[in-house]
């Protein structure tokens, strides 16, 4: 065998175990953050909230999120394609405010679950779950559901 074949043969031979390598690597391991299952019960004064949605924000990272259904259960989602939340600490909100016109609101639970800054709601994303209960309460004169109107200048 000549020189230039040799040298060509260990050329080939190095790219093909390149390639070799690159093939039987790519896809094992999973890639981006690890997202779990979570999925779980609003209920409001121990009875199921049926109207609103779930919005798990993570200290970093994409939040998740999932709507209220009408027997208090929701499902989160990461992404379009990928149920769950990321692992690790969240603070949590509940939003069930319902537009019933340009300046008509229905609450169907107290508006301050609806901002994880004054819900006070945080739940640990260790593992895939499907138990998760938040029990929201009536609390002093605010009483519901109930509608509130804003003038077309107020923001809700």
């Amino acid at each position: 065998m000549s020189l230039a074949s040799q040298i060509i043969f260990v050329r080939v031979a190095a790219l093909s175990a390149l390639v070799l390598s690159l093939i039987t690597t790519s896809g094992c391991a999973p890639s981006g953050p690890t997202v779990v299952p979570v999925s779980g019960k609003v209920l409001i004064n121990g009875q199921p909230l049926t109207y609103g949605y779930v919005r798990f924000v993570p200290t970093s990272g994409r939040a998740s999120d999932g709507e209220v259904r009408s027997d208090g259960t929701f499902k989160l989602r990461y992404s379009a394609s990928q149920e769950g939340a990321l692992l690790g600490e969240h603070r949590v909100e509940i939003a069930a405010n319902e537009t019933l016109g340009p300046t008509k609101v229905k609450w169907h639970a107290p508006k301050r679950y609806a901002s994880m800054v004054s819900s006070g709601l945080t739940h640990k994303v260790d593992g895939p779950d499907d138990t998760v209960v938040f029990d929201l309460k009536w609390e002093g004169r605010e009483t519901g559901p109930y509608e509130e109107t804003y003038s077309s200048k107020d923001s809700f």
